[in-house]
């Protein structure tokens, strides 16, 4: 079973905002409410597996690093945007914003 790793992201987003959510809907733009909603949907199943998958990344990833000092990998699941940067609107409405594979959980 795949997650994608934005659900999961999503997800912990959700648990430290679901009573701000609950309490002022309103408040939040609908794009994120409707990122949050995705989130609060993980199952318990959903999230077994995405750290399933990533249990088999860590020690790859480490092997990697044993073997190159660095490695040039994207930061974003979409081709190069123009240089005065991304359509925003669009990339929200893809769901495919600048941070997909540079998230902070924190």
């Amino acid at each position: 079973m795949a997650v994608k790793g934005q659900k999961v992201l999503a997800y912990n987003r959700y648990l430290g905002l679901a009573d701000e959510l609950a309490a002022r809907r309103d408040d939040f733009e609908p794009w994120f409410a409707r990122l949050l909603d995705d989130g609060s949907g993980l199952t318990p199943q959903e999230a077994a597996a995405h750290w399933a998958h990533r249990a088999q990344l860590d020690p790859w990833t480490a092997e990697l690093f044993e073997r190159y000092d660095l490695l040039l990998l994207p930061t974003v699941p979409t081709t190069a945007w123009p240089a005065e940067g991304p359509d925003t609107l669009r990339a929200i409405q893809e769901g495919t914003l600048p941070i997909a594979f540079t998230s902070d959980l924190q």
